[in-house]
């Protein structure tokens, strides 16, 4: 059965093969799972709900067009996509240390709880959604206003040259 459709929710939940198309071509042909996981294309990746940043790769880091910097555990160079999965993001009360490269401030913009997770929008230096579960969105308190520390580990950024 062929279904055609612009809800990426029901495309990933019901097939079992997902074909996107940009621009009139096809960008990514695999299982749901994949292009959730490693999307090919900016446009794929705002369909699954990931976090996109487009910047310029030298030396490890990402740099955005508003200066700001992601370290990645890439060697790419020139312009780039950097994809980061919600669940790669860590909210923290205090700021954290460790190994995550990435650590930052932010705000809680919003929150879209479901059954079995929560997505967090988050507002600071780079636009964020965090992925957590209800329990740890009642643990933290977690709500618009609220200050949050994120990390994440540089080897958990996708850096895909454009």
């Amino acid at each position: 059965m062929v279904v055609v459709t612009h809800d990426t929710a029901e495309a990933l939940a019901l097939g079992s093969r997902t074909v996107v198309l940009e621009a009139g071509g096809i960008v990514h042909d695999g299982r749901p799972d994949e292009i959730a996981r490693r999307p090919r294309s900016s446009y794929a990746a705002a369909l699954v709900g990931v976090n996109v940043f487009q910047g310029t790769a030298r030396n490890g880091t990402v740099t955005l067009s508003n200066g700001f910097e992601l370290y990645t555990a890439s060697a790419a160079t020139g312009p780039v996509t950097a994809i980061v999965n919600p669940r790669a993001v860590g909210l923290f009360e205090e700021r954290p240390t460790g190994t995550p490269r990435n650590v930052l401030e932010t705000v809680v913009e919003g929150l879209d709880v479901e059954e079995r997770r929560a997505r967090v929008r988050l507002r600071g230096p780079v636009p964020l959604i965090a992925e957590v579960t209800p329990s740890a969105v009642d643990d933290l308190g977690i709500s618009p206003g609220r200050r949050f520390w994120i990390a994440i580990k540089a080897t958990e950024i996708d850096v895909r040259g454009r």
